[in-house]
């Protein structure tokens, strides 16, 4: 755990692309991803924390791909950037 002042934000987000396999079944889902943001504002690694439908890995590689697609301004401790975690939820809802 790293405590910081600012919390990473995104710069600029990349939307997941519905897996077309869910968007046939009808499926919805959501997954709720672990970031780790560089003091660059560059995504690292990532770790799924939690995801519905929890029995299916139906929209994990595309939020993974989003989240590290994405570009982020980093975390901020004593003025400085710092490399923190960032808990992103990725909803897929079909319209």
């Amino acid at each position: 755990f790293v405590a910081v002042e600012k919390m990473p934000s995104f710069v600029n987000q990349i939307r997941p692309k519905y897996p077309e396999m869910a968007r046939k079944a009808g499926i919805e889902g959501a997954v709720y991803i672990s970031v780790l943001v560089g003091k660059d504002g560059k995504p690292i690694k990532t770790k799924i924390l939690k995801k519905k439908p929890a029995d299916s890995d139906i929209f994990d590689q595309a939020a993974i791909d989003a989240v590290m697609g994405s570009v982020y301004s980093p975390g901020i401790q004593n003025g400085r950037p710092v490399k923190v975690w960032l808990t992103v939820p990725i909803r897929f809802r079909l319209n």
